[in-house]
Parts: C-alpha cells; sequence; structure tokens
C-alpha cells in the first residue's frame, strides 16, 4: 500500500539505494497521488540528483495537500537557491518557521540569504535564533561568526567560532579561523596551535601551511 512503499522508500534512500528508492515513492504516488509525503520526499531525490525542475514539482503538490508542512517549505526553499531564485525562497523559509518557530534549518537558510543580501543585522538574529533552537547547529554557529567578523566584532566571533569546533573538531577551516583571530589578538602561540592542527587535518590545504608558516 501507500505508506508502506513510502516507508520503504526512505529506507532505500537512507541506504543509498536511489534508484530502488525512486521506484517505491513512484508506485506510492501511484495508488495515491494526493499522499505528500511521497512528494516531499521524491523532491528530496531529485533534489540531490540535481534535477532542481522536477523536485520543485513535487515540493509544491506536496505544499498543495500539507500547506503548513516546515519541512516542505524550509526544502523547496533550499531548491528554490540553487535556481537562484532568492527572493521565492526566503519567502517559503519565512512560511515554513511561520509554521515551526523551532525549525531551525529554515531560520539558518533565511539568514544566509539576509546575509548576501548585506542585511547583515537582520541575518545575525536569525543565524542566533537557529541556534537558539538547536545549539550544536554548528554550521549557524560558523555563519554568524563570519558575519560578526564582518562586523568587527572579534571576541564575538571567536566564541561562535569554538562553539562551531566543539561540534565539528576535525574541520580544519574553524580552526584556521580561530587562528586568525589569535594571530588578530597578538596570541602567537595561540594561533600556531590552531594552524598546526588545520594542516593536519588537510596536509595539503596550500593556504593553511602559509598560514602556519607566517605564525
Amino acid at each position: 500500500n501507500t505508506i508502506a512503499h513510502n516507508h520503504l522508500g526512505l529506507a532505500l534512500a537512507k541506504q543509498g539505494r536511489i534508484n530502488e528508492a525512486v521506484r517505491h515513492y513512484s508506485e506510492a504516488l501511484r495508488t495515491d497521488p494526493d499522499y505528500a509525503n511521497s512528494h516531499s520526499n521524491m523532491g528530496d531525490i531529485l533534489m540531490k540528483q540535481g534535477n532542481l525542475e522536477a523536485a520543485v514539482t513535487h515540493f509544491e503538490r506536496a505544499l498543495e495537500i500539507k500547506p503548513d508542512d516546515a519541512t516542505i517549505h524550509s526544502n523547496l526553499g533550499v531548491a528554490l537557491i540553487r535556481q537562484n531564485k532568492t527572493a521565492e525562497a526566503a519567502a517559503h523559509f519565512r512560511k515554513s518557521v511561520q509554521s515551526d518557530p523551532d525549525y531551525a534549518p529554515a531560520y539558518y537558510n533565511l539568514a544566509n540569504i539576509l546575509k548576501r543580501e548585506g542585511n547583515t543585522t537582520e541575518a545575525i538574529a536569525h543565524f542566533q535564533k537557529a541556534i537558539s533552537v538547536k545549539p550544536d547547529y554548528a554550521d549557524a554557529h560558523y555563519n554568524l561568526a563570519n558575519t560578526l567578523m564582518q562586523q568587527g566584532k572579534t571576541s564575538e566571533a571567536l566564541t561562535h567560532f569554538q562553539k562551531a569546533l566543539q561540534f565539528k573538531p576535525d574541520d580544519a577551516e574553524i580552526h584556521n579561523q580561530i587562528a586568525v583571530i589569535f594571530m588578530k589578538q597578538g596570541k602567537i602561540k595561540e594561533a600556531a596551535a590552531y594552524f598546526r592542527k588545520a594542516v593536519q587535518i588537510e596536509p595539503l590545504n596550500a593556504n593553511m601551511h602559509n598560514n602556519l608558516g607566517i605564525a
């Protein structure tokens, strides 16, 4: 039946058996063309495959059936960003958080749009909101830190880079960014330790080797 095919599709997708998952989602939609979850799941797979137009079609159909689903609004927003339809994407991220004020990915994606548009203050507010509902959101901490750096708020940025590192300890770029701040603060020994760790993680990254040499 429809639900069984959808659940099997989900399980197969998690195993990376994409073609089989698509077949089961298709079968679910054949038996029930108005089953929103299968439209949404099909949209996810199509988006990962780069078939954005088809993905958008499935997400939009899912929203016709479930117009207040925060996850579907957010996923449609991501697909629209990849089509460079930024304004439409932002509208769906806003609808997502209206439907579920605790849906962190929508705050995060909206913040990234606002940052690119130069609306730094509102971007910071949305990164902070994403973190407030998901404190271990490493990417939100990282992008918030970069935004704060642009405003010259180095100490606040350092706090969020360190938070990001707490949740992504093997991310060379975070180590590198922390080291850069320590260099600016004249803390050469601390900077060198973070540059060294960045190089250990990405030994082929010439830029990080260069930074270690400067420190």
